[in-house]
């Protein structure tokens, strides 16, 4: 019996650095492959995204570049909302925790809100369409957040007390880091799948394409196996 449980307790061990062996190979591997994608891909497979493209904008609430990106891009969304996951990220600086955005203090807020009704908003439906709102009349952001909320029925009162205190100060402050660990400085700057896609700096730079059909046609290539694809990829 003795022999058997030490016989037992060794292959145990065995088993286990075979396993580690191999978790250690599978890391080395990925960050040979990935490089500076490595933590990325990392949070990605930890989130679990469900194999969605990612879609990635860096902007300015105040930024009419913004708005031109966000407002073409709406129906896009709309059509592949089950494949695509969508982000916003903001451009700015952050030192000590305190924001700072080019457009001054009102975009900053306004970039707060944003972020605020997408953290107490997770699902895409409510907090993109309070963004296309305030869109709508961009001048007045931050001013027109309150009735944008009230028209998708959102708690007014939760986001303005989020964008006002300290969760909408650090929730800004990590975007704009996250904005400058891409070294991304221009708005409108779009990455599709982990990586640039294309830019409006007043025109349209170093875009793969800007028209409808073509970027439908990208994401839905981009889609996992595992995703049952919407109707417009099949167009």
């Amino acid at each position: 019996v003795q022999m058997q449980n030490y016989a037992s307790h060794n292959f145990s061990r065995t088993e286990t650095m075979k396993t580690h062996a191999s978790l250690f190979l599978f890391v080395v591997f990925l960050s040979l492959t990935l490089g500076e994608n490595l933590e990325d891909e990392i949070n990605s497979l930890l989130k679990g995204n469900d194999g969605k493209v990612p879609l990635d904008f860096f902007v300015m609430s105040q930024c009419p570049d913004a708005k031109l990106c966000e407002t073409m891009y709406d129906p896009i969304l709309k059509k592949l909302q089950n494949i695509t996951e969508m982000n916003l990220h903001y451009i700015g600086s952050s030192q000590n925790g305190k924001s700072s955005c080019p457009h001054g203090d009102g975009e900053c807020l306004g970039n707060k809100q944003q972020l605020c009704a997408k953290s107490l908003y997770p699902n895409r439906l409510q907090w993109w369409n309070f963004v296309m709102c305030q869109n709508e009349n961009q001048r007045q952001i931050p001013s027109n957040g309150k009735s944008c909320a009230e028209k998708y029925k959102l708690d007014w009162t939760s986001i303005d007390s989020c964008a006002k205190g300290e969760s909408g100060s650090k929730l800004l402050s990590e975007s704009i880091k996250y904005s400058q660990s891409k070294q991304v400085r221009k708005s409108c700057t779009m990455w599709i799948n982990g990586s640039l896609f294309c830019l409006h700096d007043f025109t349209w730079k170093e875009c793969k394409t800007h028209e409808e059909p073509e970027i439908i046609n990208f994401i839905c290539n981009s889609a996992k196996d595992t995703l049952k694809l919407p109707a417009a990829c099949k167009n």
